[in-house]
């Protein structure tokens, strides 16, 4: 600490948390930490934000526990366990690690500002405005916000400390300024490297009952080098030298180009990536611009960087990809990014351990067609190992953005949770997780019979494109059915666990968007138009529309009567 260290925080307040009494204050991050057991949630305006910050909180947890633990013994579950039924103890250690490493948390600091390099400057010497750090005006355009004049020229430090955060988390692609000592620069400009590392893959948690909880859920215990263990082979991830695997306040150099290691050393390390060279200036009492250029692109040039990444991202979901195994020669996984237009419950295959059929088939092997994120393998290997309990609900959550034109502006910020029974996170009980793969595919039916019938009374009246009336119909169906899902798969695996009060829902909801189509269609489509050979009439559509409910029908009655041989 120098007297030209400004703004510590770890003891300023600048993190907006919402308590599990309902009461809401601005907390410094060690108050934070100590409070977490009575803490919610973190409540920045902008769940981006609060995810990006969360993230740098599991770090700090990774780091103190690795360290404090893997030099007494074994980091696994068992230790794992230790930790997170003696939180006071697990605070204090906490707390010791962040007193360690006070000096490296100050936004401003002429050696070490936090999450920033020191000495980052243009040939010009000169700065960006805000709207390049503020998450809510990205390059100037404003994105869900009222902030306009004055709100745009200056920000005070405890928002400058989340938006920079969020900033290397989220910043979106695109040509930044040139840094001198950059080798990368070519003609004072530093060429596109990325979107920030978790805006190029996604974002999904596991949430508990309270901060406390929600950060050991994602904090994995997965040993050290050369011990396999199954920890390890649970979630996916490499294990990592405690030695090696620092967070970036605890790197003692930051070079202003690329780092050496072009990839994460650890988990410690991959939550806390640099992907761009930020330095804050300081205008006395508040912020008043930034100096923005590239920092480190994870991965070589010729090789995506979320290529097979799932073995250092503990938090984000996955897909297989024919086109990239092909390139690559070898099975390659790519992120699984949040689609805005489906709801998370929708993608649900792809977020549980061990759901069935969910497989796919490469040159006649069968590898897994997703990989859920690592948290959540790691929260079901938990349950089923007997160390957490059964009795709660935990909740998966995702957050960040889409973004449009080649990544390099933010299209839509997307945030969504659901609430799941822990027996779905084990992958154990098999029966219950059919009963919501047969869930979701018999709604699945049924949006498609509603949007068919809203396709075909277009085509009724001579529409040639009927795209736009299906959509908007089928998207309606999954937004009416939104809240009874949720709460129907609170149930699974209850004693009368049944597919038969999901279906009269969705039948109910079909029904009663079928009457509103046929209210809305005008008279000509009871005459309607020949296409193909087909007549398409209000009549037919009426009678095809039902054909395709009794078919949804005919699922329930084949699901049940299985049901009952097995039992």
């Amino acid at each position: 600490m120098t007297e030209e260290s400004k703004f510590n925080l770890l003891d300023e307040p600048w993190i907006p948390v919402a308590f599990c009494s309902g009461k809401h204050q601005v907390l410094p991050l060690r108050d934070c930490f100590a409070q977490s057991p009575e803490i919610r949630r973190l409540s920045f305006g902008q769940d981006a934000v609060s995810f990006a910050v969360f993230r740098i909180m599991v770090a700090i947890m990774q780091r103190t526990l690795y360290v404090a633990i893997a030099a007494n013994g074994g980091w696994g579950a068992s230790a794992w366990q230790q930790a997170n039924e003696n939180p006071k103890e697990t605070l204090g250690l906490v707390d010791q690690y962040l007193e360690t490493w006070r000096d490296r948390f100050f936004l401003f600091d002429p050696k070490r500002p936090f999450f920033q390099h020191p000495t980052v400057h243009t040939p010009k010497g000169d700065y960006s405005e805000l709207n390049k750090i503020l998450a809510d005006v990205p390059n100037g355009e404003p994105f869900i916000t009222m902030r306009i004049g004055a709100g745009l020229e200056e920000i005070n430090y405890p928002e400058a400390a989340a938006q920079l955060i969020h900033l290397q988390a989220y910043d979106s692609a695109g040509i930044r300024s040139g840094a001198v000592g950059d080798t990368r620069v070519k003609g004072g400009k530093g060429y596109p490297i990325g979107t920030g590392w978790v805006g190029a893959q996604g974002g999904v948690y596991v949430e508990g009952e309270n901060l406390f909880s929600t950060l050991m859920l994602n904090t994995l215990a997965i040993g050290q080098p050369g011990e396999e263990t199954e920890e390890a082979q649970v979630t996916g991830i490499i294990t990592a030298n405690p030695e090696a695997d620092l967070p970036a306040w605890e790197c003692e150099e930051q070079p202003v180009g690329q780092r050496a290691d072009i990839y994460p050393q650890g988990l410690a390390d991959m939550l806390t990536w640099q992907s761009r060279r930020v330095r804050l200036i300081d205008g006395g009492s508040s912020v008043i611009g930034l100096v923005l250029c590239q920092g480190d692109r994870l991965g070589t040039e010729d090789v995506s960087a979320v290529t097979n990444a799932q073995v250092r991202e503990p938090m984000g979901a996955w897909r297989f990809s024919e086109p990239q195994t092909r390139k690559n020669k070898r099975v390659t996984y790519m992120p699984r990014k949040h689609d805005p237009s489906r709801a998370i419950w929708r993608g649900m295959t792809s977020l549980l351990p061990e759901f069935p059929g969910r497989n796919a088939t490469y040159k006649e092997v069968q590898v897994e067609a997703s990989l859920p994120p690592a948290v959540v393998r790691w929260v079901g290997w938990l349950l089923s190992n007997g160390y957490l309990p059964e009795s709660s609900t935990y909740r998966l959550r995702s957050c960040g953005y889409v973004y449009g034109s080649n990544e390099s502006v933010f299209e839509e910020a997307i945030s969504d949770y659901l609430a799941v029974p822990p027996r779905l996170l084990t992958g154990k009980d098999q029966k219950s997780l059919y009963l919501v793969k047969t869930g979701m595919e018999l709604l699945d039916e049924l949006a498609s019979a509603i949007a068919s019938l809203a396709g075909n009374l277009q085509r009724a009246i001579g529409a040639e494109d009927t795209s736009l009336a299906t959509r908007t119909t089928r998207e309606r169906f999954y937004s009416e059915i939104d809240n009874q899902f949720r709460a129907w798969l609170l149930g699974v695996g209850s004693a009368n666990y049944e597919l038969d009060s999901l279906w009269e829902a969705g039948y109910g909801i079909a029904k009663k968007l079928e009457s509103e189509l046929l209210v809305a269609a005008p008279d000509e489509a009871m005459k309607g138009r020949i296409k193909n050979g087909t007549v398409f009439d209000l009549p037919n559509c009426v009678k095809w529309f039902a054909i395709r409910l009794y078919k949804t029908k005919s699922k329930v009655s084949a699901f049940n009567e299985l049901k009952e041989n097995h039992e």
